[in-house]
């Protein structure tokens, strides 16, 4: 027999011999649930701490790409005063132009004042151009005019869009009005309210939002003439659509939604923190578990060990076997893990939606499963050594 099909067969042998553990319990299975719950937990606390920090405007499932001033990709809120797009009507309509774009909107944002009862309040004031599906802030916008009326031929709508929150905080509902105290003075700053919006994903929705029409919002910072706007959101996919973005805007920045996401929680400390105080967790208890266990297993088959000696096979090929059973119970583990972080995470998304009114705070994304597959792999490799020691020298007690 050669060296590769020999290698082939003690790995069949060891994973096998494990199947065969876990159908009748013992030590096996209770290192296949350890894993598995140390797995599970990591992936679901860092799925949630990633969903609580890649909130913002863009948060929304639906748009797939944003075009942001150079170097300006971050939070939405910290962009309030910083770079801004120029000339951004003309640029949608370019953008809403192109094949496989859905729908794209121009977004910006200025911080409102209000006053009720004679006290000031604050909230979030988002200028879009309203169109079919069109979502920011995971607050939808069919409540809105479509287009931008005020821009095309001058007709303000004085429409507003709320979240729940700013119901909630400041008192309003449908068909109430509210009045900014700030912005141009010779400008209308009054709104209408013609819809309350729960929002749909985590993000800025869960803060008191209006959303407007742009050129309205544009009249009151003073963006008008240079039609400004933070940034612009575009819902699409297709064979080469981001460099077709970025064409239409050459000295900005077009990111997909994925390396938006990645950017936010990588540039979050906190999440970060929290990512990578998990996986040391969950690694550390992982091995104790599987070194504990295992070794336990490994003790109470010193005699299958002792029969295997007497048949003529090496100590290398019971080593070897040692080794492919720790890694397959890992695995096993590490599957099992991504099945109960599923299964967490959609509980935690379930009973936010039902506290928060329809908002999912744990992110599930393929780059997690690879996650928790390589904390679980990393037990294994890290207990192998201790427990090819153990079994060796339990062999050489056994055996003289």
């Amino acid at each position: 027999m050669g060296r590769l099909a020999r290698w082939r067969a003690i790995a069949g042998l060891g994973v096998r011999t494990t199947l065969t553990k876990l159908r009748t319990g013992g030590q096996s299975t209770l290192s296949v649930v350890g894993v598995a719950l140390a797995v599970g937990l990591m992936l679901t606390v860092t799925s949630i701490g990633i969903g609580l920090a890649t909130g913002g405007v863009a948060a929304g499932g639906s748009t797939d790409y944003l075009i942001t001033p150079s170097g300006d990709a971050g939070s939405v809120v910290a962009g309030v005063e910083g770079q801004q797009l120029g000339g951004v009507h003309p640029a949608t309509q370019r953008i809403e132009a192109l094949d496989g774009v859905r729908w794209a909107t121009p977004v910006l944002v200025s911080i409102g004042k209000v006053d009720i009862a004679g006290e000031r309040n604050y909230m979030l004031v988002v200028g879009v151009v309203p169109g079919d599906g069109t979502r920011v802030a995971g607050l939808s916008t069919d409540g809105l005019r479509s287009g931008d009326p005020m821009y095309d031929d001058g007709n303000r709508t004085g429409e507003a869009v709320i979240s729940t929150a700013a119901a909630e905080e400041l008192g309003y509902t449908t068909g109430d009005s509210f009045s900014l105290v700030n912005g141009a003075s010779d400008a209308n700053r009054t709104f209408g309210v013609v819809d309350v919006v729960a929002p749909s994903e985590p993000g800025l929705g869960q803060l008191p939002v209006a959303v407007v029409h742009l050129r309205e919002l544009q009249a009151i910072t003073g963006g008008a003439d240079s039609d400004v706007a933070n940034r612009i959101l575009v819902s699409g996919s297709g064979d080469g659509l981001e460099e077709r973005l970025q064409r239409v805007y050459p000295s900005a920045d077009v990111e997909t939604r994925s390396e938006l996401l990645r950017e936010q929680a990588l540039d979050s400390q906190l999440t970060l923190a929290v990512g990578v105080g998990a996986f040391v967790v969950a690694v550390v208890v992982g091995i104790l578990f599987i070194a504990t266990t295992m070794g336990f297993e490994l003790a109470a088959e010193r005699s299958d060990r002792l029969v295997m000696r007497a048949v003529g096979v090496s100590r290398r090929s019971r080593l070897a076997l040692v080794a492919v059973r720790t890694l397959a119970v890992c695995l096993l583990g590490g599957v099992g893990g991504l099945l109960l972080w599923l299964a967490g995470a959609g509980l935690v998304n379930v009973a936010a939606r039902w506290v928060s009114g329809g908002v999912a705070i744990a992110v599930l994304h393929p780059a997690l499963a690879a996650l928790g597959l390589t904390a679980a792999l990393l037990i294994g490799l890290v207990t192998t050594p201790y427990l090819l020691v153990v079994s060796r020298f339990d062999d050489d007690e056994v055996v003289p």
